[in-house]
């Protein structure tokens, strides 16, 4: 039990995805315009990574490597992605009114975040399991740093900050000193 929280804590914050490796920041640009649409991207972001991460795995153990085909990973990984992001769009396109207002699925489809997450579960050679589950605290970290940007993003703007930084630059340096701290939990845990 213990090995799954350490790994839930290394996936979700130690290597963030968003600001150890610098993957999935393209919706840092929309935190301060729409933050409902940020917010449902950002959980949509939860199933597609979870989904892709299990589906992906999958492929990979049982299809790729036994077939030897372990070099067209990238281009099926992809195709997952946009499918696993489409399927997503049409279940939740007739519930959430959100979804025409703003189209968050067309940017979470070619979202780094997620074919980053799935090659690091590749790399890192996880289980099926293992994967799944670390796709899914990933998901959760990428949230839990986008839900901190959009607070932080809020009080920034009672704040007097210099004209030059107002905006992604300030959205940029509080994510730099988050990534700063979330590196500064791995030095507690020894």
């Amino acid at each position: 039990m213990m090995n799954f929280v350490v790994f839930a804590v290394e996936a979700a914050l130690i290597s963030n995805i968003a600001l150890s490796y610098f993957l999935g920041l393209s919706p840092f640009p929309e935190i301060g315009k729409n933050k409902k649409q940020t917010c449902i991207g950002a959980l949509a972001m939860v199933i597609v990574m979870t989904l892709s991460s299990l589906i992906c795995g999958v492929i990979y153990r049982y299809i790729l490597v036994p077939a030897n085909a372990v070099q067209a990973k990238t281009v099926v990984f992809v195709v997952v992605i946009l499918a696993a992001s489409g399927l997503l769009a049409l279940l939740l396109r007739k519930r959430t009114a959100a979804l025409e207002e703003g189209k968050p699925f067309p940017a979470l489809a070619v979202n780094t975040a997620v074919l980053g997450t799935v090659l690091v579960i590749v790399q890192n050679d996880y289980s099926v399991l293992n994967g799944t589950f670390y796709g899914f605290m990933a998901a959760v970290g990428y949230l839990i740093v986008i839900a901190m940007l959009s607070a932080i993003d809020d009080e920034l703007k009672y704040s007097d900050v210099p004209k030059s930084f107002r905006g992604v630059p300030i959205l940029l340096v509080a994510a730099g000193l988050m990534a700063i701290a979330f590196h500064g939990i791995e030095v507690l845990g020894g």
